[in-house]
């Protein structure tokens, strides 16, 4: 699969991590695999004579496929020059597009909202490289390149396994007889994709698969792919490449008003909004560990919103999820016009008097500067164009790939770039990379080991279920600029699916809350302003 290609796939899973297989075999070679006489550079060497290449160098192309996926049909259009592309899907009622222009990729989401993509997620496009400099160099194809055998199922097929440093873990399987990719089997977080390829023709002098089929395991997440038309030397504008911006304002201020209290509660640092649709009131849980907006999905059938497509999704625990378009959203004097959302089953009872049966996340955060003032316990809502920082507030620039927003953090002495700042996260969280990579860094100093006597079996909640978690106290945190000193964290234990990849850790409510937090996605940073609960624990030592 082409990386342009994995790039909108990507984005359409938009932060879906179905779960294949178990999570401890995952990571398993395929079965059935016997030994061969046949070299890995004899492999590679007919796969480059078999897949064919151009006399000739094209300077734009097109193509078009017919898509089946999670229970929906639509089509896929992507037309690129040069370097830069540009991409579309359509799924039923859902449009989302993803590209890259002058080096800059970026996605488009179901709202309509645009995100500069920063690079975090490496993994496929470092197997990728490798892949293609195994290609080049057959007789010396570079770490983490080798012949498994050949295997019986599919039958006459050599398996290659690809696992360069910092790249992804897959298996290709090459015709014996056509030297061709005829399946691909991929780790990703915790699930094990398979995608058989077939239906090969020529185009333009290469061999190119016409039909692709993925799954994981699980029926809800087959998607099945038809290429339609494919051309080269075709007529691209280059503003047709442009980078799109926000396709809408989603969140609606009242006119003449450019900042709103919103009707929310901060309580033991998390933060609950009361929104309304349809004239019911709900709480939500204002989010910004999650990408987009949330709905239970009993919720969704008593106000009888109609929901489009399913899959199967992992997290906290295993369940099913759907979209659905809500004609009206209101957050107090804020409003929100036919948004989509995801439904799914979710309800948590924190508190008795609030049930939590959503998430406010990207979608909202992004419309909006959010600032959120833990001293008091206060949420308001600015016009982006209307916002000017405090002189105070100290700015960083987050990533925000996944729609949630990543920064830096350090424990101990190591520094990560990738800590997720999580207003919906009541711990600061260390997932099991970054643990593993830096065991130094989350040494215990005692007081985690006295929690762990006193609750021997701590868990977090989270979407779909509770995981498992190691209270450890580490010896020094820093964020914002600020040196927290010792601090308890919680490490993760059999959790790959709500880590993902390449990601540190959670920033949640125990450091968060000695700051003014202000979301300012659309410049794409958060600043955070100290308050008195930060100088008086400071003073406090």
């Amino acid at each position: 699969m082409s990386v342009r290609l994995a790039a909108i796939l990507g984005l359409l899973c938009f932060a879906l991590m179905p779960l294949g297989v178990l999570a401890d075999t995952v990571d398993q070679a395929p079965s059935n695999i016997e030994p061969t006489q046949t070299s890995l550079a004899a492999v590679l060497r007919h796969f480059k004579t078999a897949q064919g290449r151009s006399d000739k160098e094209f300077s734009s192309y097109s193509q078009d496929w017919r898509v089946v996926e999670r229970g929906l049909e639509g089509t896929y259009r992507e037309v690129g020059l040069s370097e830069d592309y540009s991409a579309a899907m359509i799924l039923g009622p859902f449009v989302t597009r993803a590209g890259r222009r002058h080096g800059q990729s970026w996605s488009q989401n179901e709202n309509g909202l645009t995100i500069k993509r920063q690079g975090i997620h490496q993994r496929t496009d470092i197997s990728e490289r490798a892949l293609e400099y195994a290609l080049d160099h057959p007789e010396n194809p570079g770490p983490g390149v080798r012949l498994l055998g050949q295997s019986s199922s599919p039958e006459g097929a050599y398996v290659m396994e690809l696992k360069p440093p910092g790249g992804r873990l897959e298996w290709l399987f090459f015709d014996q007889k056509t030297g061709l990719v005829v399946r691909e089997e991929e780790v990703v977080a915790e699930r094990r994709e398979t995608t058989t390829y077939d239906d090969y023709r020529p185009v333009d002098g290469q061999n190119i698969a016409w039909h692709f089929h993925s799954s994981d395991g699980r029926p809800l997440n087959d998607g099945d792919w038809t290429l339609t038309s494919m051309a080269h030397d075709v007529k691209i504008a280059a503003s047709d490449l442009d980078i799109p911006p926000d396709a809408r304002r989603l969140v609606e201020f009242p006119a003449g008003t450019s900042r709103v209290r919103l009707p929310a509660q901060i309580i033991r640092g998390r933060i609950y909004v009361r929104i309304t649709i349809d004239g019911r009131g709900l709480d939500f849980l204002l989010d910004s560990g999650a990408s987009g907006i949330a709905l239970d999905s009993t919720v969704a059938n008593e106000l009888h919103l109609p929901t489009l497509g399913k899959a199967t999704q992992t997290i906290a625990g295993t369940f099913d999820r759907s979209k659905a378009v809500v004609p009206l959203i209101r957050v107090g004097d804020l409003s929100m016009r036919n948004v989509v959302v995801s439904t799914l089953p979710f309800e948590a009872n924190t508190l008795v008097s609030t049930k939590i049966v959503g998430l406010l996340g990207f979608d909202f955060l992004d419309s909006a500067v959010i600032r959120i003032d833990y001293e008091h316990g206060t949420v308001d809502a600015m016009d982006p164009s209307q916002f000017t920082p405090p002189d105070n507030a100290k700015p960083f620039n987050v990533a925000l790939d996944d729609g949630v927003p990543f920064c830096s953090a350090v424990l101990g002495n190591q520094r990560g770039e990738h800590f997720l700042l999580d207003t919906g996260s009541s711990f600061v969280v260390v997932f099991s990379e970054f643990a593993n990579e830096h065991p130094s860094a989350v040494a215990d100093m005692g007081g985690g080991r006295a929690e762990r006597i006193a609750s021997p079996d701590f868990h977090g909640i989270g979407v779909g279920g509770n995981v498992q978690q190691l209270p450890v106290e580490v010896s020094d945190l820093q964020f914002g600029g600020v040196d927290f000193g010792r601090q308890m964290i919680y490490l993760t234990h059999s959790a790959r699916a709500l880590e993902g990849e390449d990601e540190d850790g959670l920033i949640g409510s125990p450091i968060l809350q000695y700051f003014n937090v202000f979301l300012d996605y659309g410049r794409g940073r958060v600043l955070l302003q100290k308050n008195a609960l930060l100088l008086s624990q400071k003073g406090s030592r």
